[in-house]
């Protein structure tokens, strides 16, 4: 069996007070084996993130999801699916925003 998708979260978020991560409860993703969001191919490619996609598209938190992966500095936000973004994309959105 799978494991269990585990959302990765800076540490100051995960010490932070139950209420500013409660959301993570609600998320879509809860439950969905981990390889879904952090595929183990070495090459990635839009067909790895097809079904990581679906979920995030249907999630109430998706916003909030990808607010906390931004909030990660970028030189440690190299895996997974987060609010509907891969790494890459992730990467464009902060330069496009001027973010770090």
């Amino acid at each position: 069996m799978p494991d269990v998708f585990r959302c990765t979260i800076p540490a100051t978020i995960h010490s932070a007070e139950p209420a500013v991560i409660e959301w993570r409860s609600r998320a879509a993703c809860i439950g969905a084996p981990q390889d879904v969001f952090f595929p183990t191919e070495r090459k990635f490619t839009s067909r790895t993130w097809v079904l990581a996609r679906s979920f995030c598209a249907e999630c109430s938190v998706r916003d909030h999801c990808l607010a906390v992966a931004l909030s990660v500095d970028v030189s440690e936000d190299r895996w997974g699916m987060f609010g509907g973004m891969t790494p890459s994309e992730r990467r464009q959105h902060r330069r496009k925003i001027g973010a770090r």
